[in-house]
């Protein structure tokens, strides 16, 4: 039989199994390739695409996103990627936006929707109360609208000429509170001693890992400090809503009863009250005011967005430059950005070498932290008030215990009325689980040693009463350092700053009373202070936030979303409240009243 010349022999299987390799190898390498031409297309398309129009109108909007912030991130590597950040809105722009309309004959009224805020503190929200109030002294209206109002958004609500609510909304007051996790059942049923050493009679931070409630001399001081904010803030809604002394009292003491009146309708109720003016949906309420012209249409063209109107008001670039450094979270040294003395400290240093920096002022929302990253931070800012040039304290939510610490160092300290200072104390802990090891998998320790201190720090071993002496004498040292550093910035003796300190915790109003504040106000009065200090009043300034470019895990770690918004003023109360000082370091550490509020603005899930 005669072979064709076309036929060929059959491939070796080893031969054939190469090739399919081969053959996928191609596959896969042109699938990476087309992924890798259309995210170099994507990127290319994002930064070619034409920008979206600024909006133009005599409405000027504001719509709250997010939680309130002193500062937005910056420097972020994912931007560049198109990845969206974590929603947030920066008072200082709100307020300036809406302290320039007030004054300016192109805006004609406001509209503030708080439906999609989430969360932020009294201090945050009274900087906004004050400039709604400016914007209505001018004369021109302001309405605001929300699907539920929170204790932090009905604050600046209240100054508004009109109030809305979804009908399906509600207004949630609650008053306010102050708990802890304790630790002394766990630490006896777990066999863990956390052998708790303090300075200050009422530091509450150490009674948490020593006991299994809070003390009623320590309950007897909180309820003092929780007494003046709730006072403070019904003092403010009822005269603004035109209420009765003590209706915020009886709205929250009765509210099953009111509810029930209303057949379970909390939008009725607060309506009935009197805490809102009507119950409109936002788009009814954008008809009425003839701000679109049927329900189809989602925005106005009359509407003028906050932030593109900011745009259209960006000042020439001054020669001198106030800085402005936001210190919030847990004051620590490594670890997340947020109140990191390893970032902080190299920012101030930087301020202080600059010619066309006049004055610093510390923007502060912190409890407090690890002491010796406090005292890294201060001697940061006393280098910088060495210079010649004036230093001024903002206090925002708190600015307690190691962030007083900072304080000290400044020329003149300001605290909102809602600001929650003091707790000047100190407190260490070092834990140890031999009992822990001994009782449940059954580990013993044992060994030598060439001196009776040499395994001091060992959390395996039960702790001396020599070593206990020891770190109490340690922690009495700092304390009266504290102590000391209180006095001479306010100008007393030791034994005068003893006497407000002990740990006590105070409203920013009351710590005014008894001059660990020099005055109450806001950010927009420390910049009058400051520049007053500086003798720069009548002169051109800029106002500059000294900033940390964010790394990529920093940066990944702060996005997604929504959620992760939601999160985020819990992570930082979550964080401070676990705190724990190691090896038995000095921590000066307040655990702060719930004033940074975070609400579910979306009701019910199903």
């Amino acid at each position: 039989m005669n072979q064709n010349p076309n036929d060929h022999e059959p491939q070796p299987l080893l031969f054939r199994i190469f090739k399919g390799i081969d053959l996928f190898r191609l596959i896969v390498t042109n699938i990476l390739f087309l992924f890798l031409l259309f995210l170099i297309y994507g990127v290319y398309t994002a930064f070619r695409s034409d920008p979206v129009p600024l909006s133009s109108g005599d409405v000027l909007t504001v719509p709250f996103s997010g939680f309130l912030v002193e500062q937005s991130a910056v420097g972020d590597p994912l931007d560049m990627w198109g990845i969206s950040p974590q929603e947030s809105t920066v008072v200082s722009n709100v307020v300036r936006a809406l302290r320039l309309a007030a004054d300016d004959d192109g805006i004609a009224e406001a509209y503030l929707d708080f439906s999609n805020l989430y969360g932020g503190s009294l201090a945050q929200a009274e900087e906004i109360a004050e400039a709604v109030a400016a914007f209505c002294a001018s004369g021109k209206p302001i309405t605001v609208f929300s699907t539920l109002y929170s204790q932090v958004d009905l604050l600046p609500a209240s100054y508004a000429d009109e109030i809305y609510l979804d009908p399906m909304g509600t207004v949630s007051l609650n008053g306010f509170s102050h708990y802890e996790f304790f630790y002394g059942d766990f630490a006896e049923k777990f066999g863990v001693d956390f052998n708790v050493i303090k300075a200050g009679e009422w530091k509450g931070a150490a009674e948490a890992y020593s006991g299994n409630a809070m003390s009623a001399e320590l309950k007897a001081q909180l309820s003092g400090y929780l007494s003046d904010l709730r006072s403070r803030y019904a003092e403010i809604l009822e005269k603004n809503r035109g209420l009765e002394n003590g209706a915020f009292g009886v709205y929250i003491r009765n509210y099953s009863q009111l509810l029930a009146e209303s057949g379970g309708n909390g939008a009725q109720t607060a309506e009935r009250f009197g805490w809102v003016d009507g119950l409109k949906t936002d788009r009814e309420l954008w008809l009425e005011k003839g701000w679109i012209e049927k329900e189809t249409e989602s925005e106005s063209d009359r509407w003028f967005y906050y932030t593109d109107y900011l745009l259209t008001k960006k000042r020439k670039p001054a020669e001198k430059k106030i800085a402005v450094l936001p210190i919030t979270g847990p004051i620590h040294i490594g670890g997340t950005a947020d109140g990191d003395a390893s970032i902080l400290v190299p920012l101030i240093d930087e301020a202080a070498e600059r010619s066309d920096v006049i004055a610093l002022i510390l923007r502060i929302d912190s409890g407090g932290g690890d002491v010796w990253a406090s005292e890294e931070i201060r001697r940061a800012v006393s280098r910088f008030k060495n210079t010649g040039r004036p230093v001024v304290v903002s206090m925002a939510g708190t600015a307690a215990s190691g962030a007083y610490w900072i304080s000290t160092a400044a020329d003149i300290i300001i605290a909102d009325a809602f600001s929650v200072t003091g707790s000047i104390g100190v407190f260490g802990l070092s834990p140890t689980v031999n009992r822990f090891l001994s009782r449940y998998p059954g580990i013993s320790v044992d060994g030598v040693q060439t001196d009776p201190a040499a395994a001091v720090y060992s959390p395996f071993l039960p702790q001396s009463e020599e070593t206990a002496s020891v770190r109490s004498l340690e922690m009495q040292a700092v304390y009266d350092r504290f102590l000391e550093l209180t006095a001479q910035s306010r100008g007393w003796t030791v034994e005068e700053a003893a006497a407000v300190a002990g740990g006590k915790v105070y409203t920013g109003f009351q710590a005014a009373q008894i001059g660990l504040v020099d005055e109450i106000g806001g950010f927009s009065q420390a910049v009058a202070a400051v520049l007053k200090k500086a003798d720069w009043e009548g002169h051109a300034v800029e106002i500059e936030y000294l900033t940390h470019e964010l790394s990529f895990t920093e940066a990944l770690l702060g996005r997604g979303g929504i959620p992760l918004a939601r999160l985020s003023a819990a992570r930082k109360e979550f964080f401070t409240a676990l705190l724990l000082p190691s090896a038995g370091q000095p921590a000066a550490l307040f655990h702060p009243v719930d004033t940074t509020e975070i609400t579910e603005k979306k009701g019910a899930s199903f």
